[in-house]
């Protein structure tokens, strides 16, 4: 297991206020380097490499599934193997964001979470042909 802090080196302290100073675009920029980092390692498989986060990190690890983001930000040849979020915010909309990763993408939410809803994530799951059958909930 490789655990990514977007948060201490750049010297930001824990809690909602302090986090909210590292945007959501550092830490899927984040993501996608260790997932370069990791996959040139020489005793990891890189097909096997999957992204999962919580809350804030579960945002990530949706998004980091469309391939709008891959495109732009992902190391080139690579793909993580799967995608876990747990409890995401979903009420953020991209252009083309229908166009998911063929790899797994498996969100994982609860109805009496007040903080990050979970309407908004069953939206945008019906718009995507290759999403929508990948929420538990």
């Amino acid at each position: 297991m490789f655990i990514l802090d977007c948060f201490t080196g750049r010297h930001v302290g824990e809690g909602l206020v302090s986090e909210s100073r590292v945007d959501f675009m550092t830490m899927l920029v984040d993501a996608y380097k260790a997932l370069e980092i990791l996959a040139n390692h020489p005793r990891i498989d890189p097909s096997r490499i999957a992204l999962m986060g919580f809350s804030r990190g579960g945002r990530v690890a949706l998004y980091a599934s469309l391939k709008r983001f891959q495109h732009i930000y992902g190391p080139a040849g690579l793909e993580f193997a799967a995608y876990i979020p747990f409890y995401p915010a979903c009420w953020t909309t991209y252009i083309e964001d229908e166009q998911v990763s063929e790899g797994p993408i498996r969100i994982f939410h609860g109805t009496a979470d007040d903080w990050a809803p979970i309407e908004p994530c069953r939206n945008m799951l019906c718009g995507s042909a290759n999403m929508g059958k990948m929420f538990n909930s």
